[in-house]
Protein backbone atom coordinates (compact mmCIF):
# COMPACT_ATOMS: atom_id res chain seq x y z
CA UNK A 1 0.00 0.00 0.00
CA UNK A 2 1.27 3.31 -1.02
CA UNK A 3 -0.56 6.48 0.79
CA UNK A 4 -0.64 9.30 -1.33
CA UNK A 5 -2.61 11.99 0.21
CA UNK A 6 -4.95 13.64 2.70
CA UNK A 7 -6.60 16.45 2.18
CA UNK A 8 -9.87 18.12 3.76
CA UNK A 9 -12.93 18.65 1.96
CA UNK A 10 -16.61 20.05 2.01
CA UNK A 11 -17.94 22.29 4.59
CA UNK A 12 -15.52 24.31 7.00
CA UNK A 13 -13.55 21.27 5.37
CA UNK A 14 -14.56 18.77 8.11
CA UNK A 15 -14.18 16.16 5.75
CA UNK A 16 -11.01 14.06 5.37
CA UNK A 17 -10.38 12.05 1.96
CA UNK A 18 -7.50 9.86 1.93
CA UNK A 19 -5.94 8.53 -1.41
CA UNK A 20 -3.65 5.63 -1.41
CA UNK A 21 -3.14 3.62 -4.23
CA UNK A 22 -2.77 -0.76 -4.18
CA UNK A 23 -3.03 -2.33 -7.51
CA UNK A 24 -5.64 0.63 -8.31
CA UNK A 25 -5.97 4.21 -6.47
CA UNK A 26 -8.80 4.33 -3.80
CA UNK A 27 -9.97 7.28 -1.94
CA UNK A 28 -11.60 7.09 1.55
CA UNK A 29 -13.96 9.61 2.42
CA UNK A 30 -14.11 9.82 6.52
CA UNK A 31 -15.25 12.33 8.98
CA UNK A 32 -13.40 10.80 11.76
CA UNK A 33 -10.27 8.62 10.39
CA UNK A 34 -10.63 6.78 14.28
CA UNK A 35 -14.38 5.68 14.04
CA UNK A 36 -15.89 4.91 10.46
CA UNK A 37 -15.99 5.16 6.89
CA UNK A 38 -18.66 7.17 4.71
CA UNK A 39 -17.84 6.22 1.37
CA UNK A 40 -14.40 4.15 -0.74
CA UNK A 41 -14.23 4.71 -4.41
CA UNK A 42 -11.16 2.90 -6.66
CA UNK A 43 -10.10 3.49 -9.87
CA UNK A 44 -11.01 1.93 -12.75
CA UNK A 45 -8.20 0.39 -15.40
CA UNK A 46 -8.10 2.55 -17.26
CA UNK A 47 -8.63 5.24 -15.11
CA UNK A 48 -10.95 7.90 -16.60
CA UNK A 49 -9.91 11.27 -14.82
CA UNK A 50 -7.31 11.60 -12.35
CA UNK A 51 -8.01 11.30 -7.85
CA UNK A 52 -8.14 15.06 -8.07
CA UNK A 53 -10.94 15.46 -10.26
CA UNK A 54 -13.13 12.97 -8.00
CA UNK A 55 -12.40 14.96 -5.03
CA UNK A 56 -13.33 17.99 -6.20
CA UNK A 57 -17.16 16.84 -7.03
CA UNK A 58 -16.72 15.26 -3.36
CA UNK A 59 -15.91 18.82 -2.25
CA UNK A 60 -18.61 20.11 -3.81
CA UNK A 61 -21.07 17.91 -2.63
CA UNK A 62 -20.03 18.48 0.97
CA UNK A 63 -19.46 22.23 0.94
CA UNK A 64 -22.71 23.90 1.03
CA UNK A 65 -24.31 21.91 4.07
CA UNK A 66 -23.12 22.10 7.71
CA UNK A 67 -20.80 18.53 8.95
CA UNK A 68 -22.44 15.64 8.94
CA UNK A 69 -25.49 16.78 6.88
CA UNK A 70 -27.18 13.84 6.01
CA UNK A 71 -28.43 15.13 2.47
CA UNK A 72 -24.70 16.23 2.06
CA UNK A 73 -23.09 13.03 3.35
CA UNK A 74 -26.21 11.47 0.57
CA UNK A 75 -25.07 13.37 -2.44
CA UNK A 76 -21.41 12.88 -1.88
CA UNK A 77 -21.76 8.86 -1.44
CA UNK A 78 -23.62 8.65 -4.36
CA UNK A 79 -21.64 9.97 -6.79
CA UNK A 80 -20.02 7.52 -8.66
CA UNK A 81 -17.86 8.88 -11.12
CA UNK A 82 -17.70 7.68 -15.04
CA UNK A 83 -14.37 4.67 -14.40
CA UNK A 84 -14.51 4.45 -10.96
CA UNK A 85 -16.16 2.03 -8.88
CA UNK A 86 -18.16 3.22 -5.28
CA UNK A 87 -18.08 0.82 -2.56
CA UNK A 88 -20.17 2.18 -0.07
CA UNK A 89 -19.15 2.55 3.73
CA UNK A 90 -18.01 -0.94 4.46
CA UNK A 91 -14.37 -1.44 3.79
CA UNK A 92 -14.43 -3.40 0.47
CA UNK A 93 -12.66 -6.91 0.39
CA UNK A 94 -9.56 -6.12 -2.09
CA UNK A 95 -8.26 -3.62 0.82
CA UNK A 96 -9.80 -4.95 4.43
CA UNK A 97 -6.77 -6.13 5.39
CA UNK A 98 -4.89 -2.44 4.81
CA UNK A 99 -7.80 -0.93 6.69
CA UNK A 100 -8.27 -3.72 9.39
CA UNK A 101 -4.06 -3.94 10.25
CA UNK A 102 -4.20 -0.22 10.69
CA UNK A 103 -1.88 0.42 8.10
CA UNK A 104 -4.00 2.88 6.48
CA UNK A 105 -4.63 5.15 9.68
CA UNK A 106 -0.90 4.69 10.50
CA UNK A 107 0.38 6.11 6.95
CA UNK A 108 -2.16 8.81 7.36
CA UNK A 109 -1.09 9.89 10.57
CA UNK A 110 2.30 11.08 9.78
CA UNK A 111 0.84 12.88 6.71
CA UNK A 112 -0.66 16.91 7.61
CA UNK A 113 -4.31 16.99 6.22
CA UNK A 114 -4.40 19.89 3.55
CA UNK A 115 -7.01 21.67 1.71
CA UNK A 116 -7.89 20.31 -1.70
CA UNK A 117 -6.51 22.70 -4.27
CA UNK A 118 -8.25 24.94 -6.20
CA UNK A 119 -8.53 26.01 -9.69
Amino acid sequence: MNFIAKVRVGYDQGYELQVFATDRVWLRLTRDPQRNSLGFWSEKKPVAGHWMTVAGELDGRLRDAPVDSRPAIDRACTYWPEGWDFWGPEVPAPIRSEVTSGEIEKAAAVVEASPLPRK
